[in-house]
């Protein structure tokens, strides 16, 4: 299915949707802007076990949001599949195998620290050199863009991973990734575009002082649901390894 397909798709989903949609995507991003603003006002970032305290934390509140975006893509994939929904379904993730979902999340974000060690390195090496070596520049470029693009294929392979948990909760962790990189195998360039399409409405939201993301979040994220929703139904068609449960 083209990527304009998917969106009028998502688009036509979220008529009368929007109400629960919003809601949670205001409470979700409440509870985090809540924990880690306590977390700033109660950790004394000066000092090394201040620093070290912070980004424990910054790290269990990831977690803790892998599990209610989880919940979050319950109420897309129920409207997708005409199901009633609420805003209480944001934390539906916490009844499913929650561990699951933190295990997953933290596998990622150690694949994600590996391809940015490139950058890393390159930076340093930068400034060891100094600003002025032509030679650390370019090495630091080079390194960044490789992180660059080895973020990206990350993201895109583990895009469908929360999705997966979703609709086969007897599967592993393991094989939650691995089924995410199979679905995506062939998809990657038009998950990307399909991401880099939202990128002028998300510009656009500016001129409204944040109001519009409001709109254009829910439509983003059912579009985001409809491509899973799509691409699922390939390996159901040819293997009979998946089916959508939801």
């Amino acid at each position: 299915m083209k990527i304009s397909e998917l969106k009028r798709i998502a688009k036509g989903r979220m008529l009368g949707n929007y109400n629960v949609a919003i809601s949670a995507f205001v409470l979700l991003e409440l509870i985090i802007f809540g924990i880690t603003s306590i977390t700033d006002y109660v950790v004394d970032i000066n000092s090394v076990s201040g620093k070290v305290i912070y980004y424990v934390i910054m790290i269990i509140v990831n977690l803790i949001a892998a599990v209610l975006v989880t919940g979050e893509m319950s109420i897309y994939l129920k409207i997708a599949c005409g199901k009633k929904v609420t805003v209480s379904d944001l934390f539906a993730a916490f009844k499913q195998h929650p561990d699951k979902i933190i295990i997953i999340q933290v596998i990622i974000m150690l694949k994600m620290l590996a391809v940015c060690l490139p950058m890393i390195a390159g930076g340093v090496f930068f400034i060891i050199e100094g600003i002025e070596s032509k030679a650390a520049l370019s090495v630091f470029i080079i390194s960044t863009l490789i992180s660059l693009v080895g973020s990206i294929y990350i993201k895109a392979a583990t895009s469908q991973c929360l999705y997966l948990v979703l609709d086969f909760p007897q599967y592993t962790a393991r094989k939650i990734l691995n089924s995410s990189s199979l679905i995506m195998k062939g998809k990657m360039l038009k998950y990307i575009g399909l991401e880099l399409s939202f990128v002028p409405l998300m510009l656009l939201s500016v001129f409204s002082l944040g109001i519009g993301i409001l709109f254009i979040y829910p439509y983003y994220q059912m579009a985001l649901t409809e491509f899973y929703l799509d691409i699922i139904r390939e390996p159901v068609q040819k293997t009979s390894t998946f089916s959508v449960a939801v």
